[in-house]
């Protein structure tokens, strides 16, 4: 997939059998946790301590402000960036308020509709299934893109056995 804008890339995850996970043994009990644990598996890859980062994410509830500030915490320590230069902000915002925000959700529904096995349902809606389509000519929605995919990223998380 290429792109004229060199500095806008796209990352996605997708957590496959999720429903087996047992958040009370690797969770403290707490779906939460496993959540921005997530957040931290899809925005490592693509954090470099060369450039600096605003990251906004969606709001989820009303107390994910501390796991916000701990996801800094943990990505800036993962790239040795003590004094938070590389992650200049992050913070929360309602994604009905942001335009790059907007597209990201439709980006992120694109390889779930896929995955969840939508598009073969003659009862979804046909909108999705062309862009899901449209998407599939340029990108491999059924396999992890290699780790440092710079323009589209995918990567399908499953739980181990």
């Amino acid at each position: 997939m290429t792109g004229k804008n060199k500095d806008l890339l796209y990352r996605g995850l997708v957590a496959s059998g999720k429903q087996s996970l047992d958040h009370d043994k690797y969770n403290d009990g707490d779906y939460d946790l496993w959540y921005y644990k997530m957040y931290y598996r899809m925005l490592d890859p693509v954090i470099s301590p060369n450039n600096k980062y605003h990251i906004m994410v969606d709001i989820k509830d009303t107390r994910g402000g501390k796991r916000v500030a701990k996801l800094r915490e943990v990505l800036c320590n993962n790239i040795y960036d003590f004094k938070k230069e590389v992650i200049d902000q992050i913070g929360q915002i309602n994604s009905k308020e942001s335009e790059i925000l907007q597209l990201a959700d439709l980006m992120n529904g694109a390889p779930a509709f896929y995955h969840r096995g939508l598009v073969d349902d003659s009862n979804s809606n046909q909108g999705k299934i062309s862009f899901v389509r449209a998407l599939q000519e340029n990108a491999d929605l059924d396999h992890n893109t290699k780790y440092g995919e710079r323009k589209f990223n995918l990567f399908i998380w499953e739980p181990k056995e």
